[in-house]
């Protein structure tokens, strides 16, 4: 990377390395199940990836080779289990994504892409869409 550490593709999470001292340190190490989204920009090179938390991470890179944008993608796209989306009344789309984490486990995500106007039915509207995914996965409502 620019900053002089090394973003490792493994199969159960993408980790930053850093020298420190003559030694390598984990700066950071993020399991795949955690990206919500990343994009590849090739100039200047750099990955930014948008972490299901709601905050961001811009790596950037020192070469445009994509293997590296490559592997991430598929990284990320194998975590995904199942995924259903919905459009609710206001404008806004939920999401509801089944993942496998580190460990094997499942476990639902939901992301909303546009303003929620926070009344009962549209909550009614996504959880009954986190169920139904869920369900679908085979896991507990």
């Amino acid at each position: 990377m620019t900053d002089g550490g090394w973003a490792v593709v493994t199969p159960h999470a993408l980790v930053l390395v850093i020298e420190d001292g003559g030694a390598w340190q984990v700066r950071d190490r993020r399991g795949w199940h955690e990206v919500d989204h990343a994009d590849w920009a090739p100039e200047p090179p750099s990955i930014h990836v948008r972490w299901i938390e709601g905050d961001e991470s811009a790596l950037g890179l020192v070469s445009d080779e994509r293997a590296f944008p490559t592997a991430l993608r598929e990284r990320v796209e194998s975590s995904i289990v199942l995924m259903q989306e919905r459009d609710l009344p206001g404008g806004a789309k939920v999401r509801v994504a089944i993942r496998r984490a580190e460990d094997d486990s499942l476990l639902s995500q939901v992301s909303v892409v546009g303003r929620l106007r926070g009344t009962a039915s549209e909550q009614a509207a996504i959880d009954a869409l986190e169920r139904d995914a869920r369900a679908a996965a085979g896991l507990e409502p």
